[in-house]
């Protein structure tokens, strides 16, 4: 697990991941003195959609849905996306799915912290 600390981040408090591959997840981020966090990231090539989640878990070990209706997101066409979350997990992970069609790709990942 990576932790966000204050001299990891740059001015506008952010946090480079980087990418992910389908079926994957990304590192998860010890959000600690955060209030809030958005996850941003790009999804290119996409065939046919990209299912993502933003995943949340208050011990490291066990993560949940952070959407509040515990649905997996869809997406169908290229390009930024964001997703906030103002909730009390500690840490914070983006979750890739999976993919229909195409050679999709979720790259420049990226967290803002609050």
């Amino acid at each position: 697990m990576a932790k966000i600390l204050r001299n990891e981040v740059d001015s506008n408090n952010t946090y480079n991941i980087g990418s992910v591959s389908v079926g994957e997840r990304t590192e998860s981020i010890d959000m600690i003195g955060y209030g809030s966090a958005i996850i941003q990231y790009t999804v290119s090539d996409i065939g046919a959609n990209v299912i993502t989640g933003i995943e949340v878990s208050n011990d490291g070990v066990k993560f949940d849905n952070a959407n509040t209706s515990n649905a997996w997101t869809t997406k169908t066409a290229n390009g930024t996306y964001t997703f906030r979350f103002d909730g009390k997990a500690r840490y914070l992970r983006l979750h890739w799915v999976s993919a229909s069609g195409g050679s999709p790709s979720i790259d420049d990942i990226i967290i803002f912290g609050g």
